[in-house]
């Protein structure tokens, strides 16, 4: 039935297009399944005179099962292709998840380690710097110790030294009064006994305050220094570190006592400090006094100019020897070397006219006196 609806279609088309075309050929179609028609285009004049019709074949829309399965198997081997390359491309999203979760533990677990690591490292430099801050100490407290005892044994030494020296400057003046007073006896001259007891050999740095030696009783000396600037001098060269006062009493048959002064300081106040000594001396009335000697000292820098005095009181030391009864002419001296600095020295009203007054005071209020025994 259909076939002969599109045979009559197909005759139709013709008859309206071609009117009587010889030409026009029907295929066969039960042979192919299909319908197949050619047209030949151009007028019954021109096909009679031999013209070549131009011929077109129309395929009817129907197509070929074979075919259509064929496309269907091929749209499906293409589509289990794609399922096939969907399922792998799945599968190697999951690997490669699984593998970036695996390096992102990997990775944490590492960060973690250097952290550690880190923390642990910074544990170990701080004890390393404790420890090197802990040697750097010790280093210097050896070395302050090592430095200490090497001072300690050089002062030790240079003051064993001095004292030599001054113990045989000390007895060497004593031979040379024994000389004089030798001497004055046999010439008779009465005048000049006057400074027995007040020499002191020029031998060794030692001046006596040039000032009248009258004899002071009361047990306080009040000592005027003249030229302070060329004195200072003399001490810095060391022509002359120190210089002596002149002697006073705690009575008239008392203690014999003088100061002696460095200006450019002695000891530990070397260079830095004034340092102001007391020295016990050798008196007439040395048998009949208390030995050793026992008396409160006070040293005094005086201010010219506000009464801002400056002074250091001390109670002696009844087992040193610069509080026995003297030998020779003078004992140590014992006092204060680190009396006053030099810049406070130099930046008040101490000095005035190049001039500078020290006082020391005994006290006398329980002094024995022999004449009052």
């Amino acid at each position: 039935m259909a076939e002969e609806s599109l045979s009559r279609a197909v005759e139709e088309t013709r008859h309206n297009a071609l009117g009587d075309c010889p030409n026009f050929q029907t295929d066969d179609l039960e042979s192919n399944n299909s319908s197949s028609v050619r047209f030949c285009y151009g007028s019954r004049s021109s096909l009679s005179n031999g013209a070549i019709p131009i011929a077109t074949e129309v395929q009817s829309v129907t197509p070929h099962p074979t075919a259509q399965t064929e496309e269907v198997q091929a749209a499906n081997q293409d589509l289990d292709r794609l399922r096939e390359s969907l399922s792998k491309t799945r599968r190697d999203f999951r690997t490669l998840q699984q593998s970036n979760t695996k390096a992102v533990e990997a990775i944490t677990e590492r960060i973690a380690s250097l952290e550690t690591q880190a923390t642990d490292m910074q544990a170990h430099q701080r004890v390393v710097q404790t420890k090197i801050l802990e040697a750097c100490y010790q280093s210097v407290d050896n070395v302050q110790r090592d430095y200490r005892a090497m001072f300690e044994s050089h002062l030790r030494i240079m003051t064993e030294k001095m004292l030599k020296m001054e113990e045989t400057i000390t007895t060497q003046a004593a031979r040379i009064r024994s000389l004089e007073d030798s001497s004055l006896r046999t010439n008779n001259a009465p005048s000049l006994r006057m400074r027995t007891g007040s020499f002191f050999p020029a031998s060794h740095d030692i001046k006596l305050a040039e000032h009248g030696l009258s004899k002071n009783t009361e047990g306080v000396l009040l000592w005027k220094i003249t030229d302070i600037r060329r004195r200072r001098r003399e001490a810095v060269s060391g022509k002359t570190p120190s210089i002596y006062s002149q002697p006073f009493y705690t009575s008239g048959c008392g203690y014999k006592l003088c100061a002696r002064l460095y200006l450019n300081g002695d000891g530990m106040g070397k260079g830095t400090h004034l340092s102001l000594f007391f020295v016990v001396m050798r008196g007439e009335y040395d048998a009949l006094l208390p030995w050793p000697f026992q008396q409160k000292v006070t040293l005094v820098l005086m201010d010219q100019a506000y009464g801002r005095h400056v002074s250091d009181t001390f109670r002696p030391d009844p087992t040193s020897s610069s509080f026995k009864k003297p030998r020779n002419e003078m004992n140590i001296a014992s006092g204060c070397p680190l009396f006053v600095p030099l810049s406070t020295l130099d930046g008040g009203d101490y000095i005035r006219d190049d001039t500078l007054f020290i006082k020391v005071v005994v006290d006398t209020s329980d002094v024995t006196r022999p004449d009052k025994r």
